[in-house]
């Protein structure tokens, strides 16, 4: 299943009945598309009942509240991406409240971080990958409306609340 438009940024989210081999876990692909790259570059195996358990509540995902910062979404691209990771990645971050994160426990194991931020309107979206020392490359973003994302947000919590919470 693709929610979105893989040329702007899509979810690609599927079980694989071949992969459940349990009743125990949901086994499937969770890919995120941004320009019609896909990430990972690489399809794995993915416990889709805990990364969506993640994504919507364990942590939940900025996508489900998008931080507004003006300054932040006009900030140049290289610095907002590493101004979110180092948010991310501090202690305090839990403390002003700013999850900039929505990467997949999945698509961080292959070292990828997604964040998101809001100027009220639009949301930003930016794609880093995270190298050895914290060196970042690959970095890219889109800027899309806010209701793209919502939509995109109430279809996925769809798949997860009929295939993955339902059981």
């Amino acid at each position: 299943m693709v929610i979105g438009d893989p040329n702007k940024f899509a979810i690609i989210i599927d079980m694989v009945p071949e992969w459940n081999i349990t009743k125990s876990f949901k086994m499937g692909v969770f890919l995120y598309v941004l320009k019609a790259n896909i990430f990972p570059k690489e399809i794995d195996t993915v416990t889709l009942s805990s990364d969506l358990y993640y994504f919507f509540e364990r942590t939940p995902s900025a996508l489900l509240n998008i931080p507004k910062d003006e300054k932040l979404f006009q900030m140049e691209l290289y610095e907002a991406y590493k101004f979110m990771l180092d948010t991310f990645c501090s202690a305090s971050s839990t403390k002003n409240n700013k999850n900039f994160c929505f990467t997949s426990l999945s698509i961080r194991d292959y070292n990828y971080e997604f964040f998101a931020v809001s100027n009220g309107v639009d949301i930003r979206i930016l794609k880093g990958k995270i190298g050895i020392d914290y060196c970042i490359s690959e970095v890219e973003d889109i800027i899309l409306p806010k209701e793209y994302i919502d939509n995109l947000v109430i279809e996925l919590r769809d798949f997860y609340n009929k295939n993955i919470k339902s059981d």
